[in-house]
């Protein structure tokens, strides 16, 4: 992995992904933490009676420092890690999301073959997993089973 130093916060260096940060040849403590108000947990280091997050140091450590106070370390796509790749400066507040999420099509036609498929697999696992791996809604399973059904 490689390292980069940190443009403002002297003898700091960080690695591509943001898993070792290391402060004057220290390895920093990176925390998980989770509010109540927030889906996903985020990892952050305390240093200097501050906290700052992965996202953002990493942010500084490869693309420099925000352009702006109202720019914020922002994933390209969410459920990818804090890569240097996938971050750049977002204005705060923005909601625009550069790769979309797939929740699966619900208007997908799902043809006999596929629904016989999914019969078998059904019977091993969950109707959850099965959907997920088939990549079908619910409804869409549901006017399968409607049409070619029992």
């Amino acid at each position: 992995m490689e390292f980069r130093w940190h443009p403002i916060l002297e003898g700091l260096k960080i690695n591509e992904d943001g898993t070792e940060i290391i402060y004057n040849n220290i390895p920093v403590d990176i925390r998980e933490y989770q509010t109540k108000t927030q889906r996903h947990p985020y990892r952050a280091v305390n240093m200097h009676k501050r906290t700052f997050t992965v996202r953002r140091l990493v942010c500084e450590a490869w693309h420099g420092v925000p352009p702006t106070r109202e720019h914020a370390a922002k994933r390209i796509d969410f459920f990818l890690d804090d890569h240097y790749t996938n971050l750049y400066w977002g204005k705060k507040g923005s909601t625009k999301q550069l790769a979309p999420y797939n929740r699966g099509n619900h208007f997908t036609k799902v043809s006999k073959e596929t629904y016989l498929e999914m019969c078998k697999a059904i019977k091993k696992q969950t109707l959850k997993k099965t959907l997920k791996e088939f990549e079908v809604s619910y409804y869409s399973w549901a006017k399968a089973k409607e049409i070619y059904g029992k």
